[in-house]
């Protein structure tokens, strides 16, 4: 059984890089030429200043996921406080046959009520086309609003 709680970056630290590793290898592109290089220091200062939130995924004391959201006013709407989702994760363990989508939607939804919290008005999240979460989050009342592309240069 999972448990979901908010969570400090510079609490999780001793864990991260091993399961940024694996998050790293199980979805990354073009890691041939891109290799994993966290900037811990960014993080760390963007959780100083209030923007970092983490909601994590343990079961019992084992890190299972995360998601990661960066929450500021909008540079389009600056009366609108946004979260912009910048990792979400759950080890493959977690994902397999039929808890796979509840476990994603769990972690999801705890990261929405820290959210509301904080008096977010608006979260955006993506997926990666490869390993498409387009269903659950249209479940989940996401509208799709835009596509992003990507260019190896």
């Amino acid at each position: 059984m999972l448990s979901y709680q908010k969570e400090r970056f510079v609490d999780l630290l001793p864990e991260l890089p091993e399961i940024f590793f694996r998050h790293w290898q199980e979805v990354a592109l073009h890691k041939d030429q891109i290799r994993l290089r966290p900037n811990y220091d960014e993080y760390r200062r963007l959780e100083e200043l209030g923007i970092l939130h983490i909601i994590t995924a343990r079961e019992r004391d084992k890190l299972a996921g995360y998601i990661f959201h960066m929450v500021h006013p909008h540079l389009h709407y600056v009366g609108s406080l946004t979260a912009f989702t910048d990792l979400l994760y759950l080890r493959k363990e977690y994902t397999r046959g039929m808890t796979a989508a509840s476990r994603y939607r769990d972690l999801i939804r705890a990261s929405e009520k820290m959210l509301r919290d904080l008096g977010v008005q608006r979260v955006y999240l993506m997926t990666k086309t490869h390993l498409d979460l387009t269903a659950l989050f249209e479940n989940m009342g996401f509208k799709l609003i835009e596509k992003n592309f990507s260019k190896l240069l």
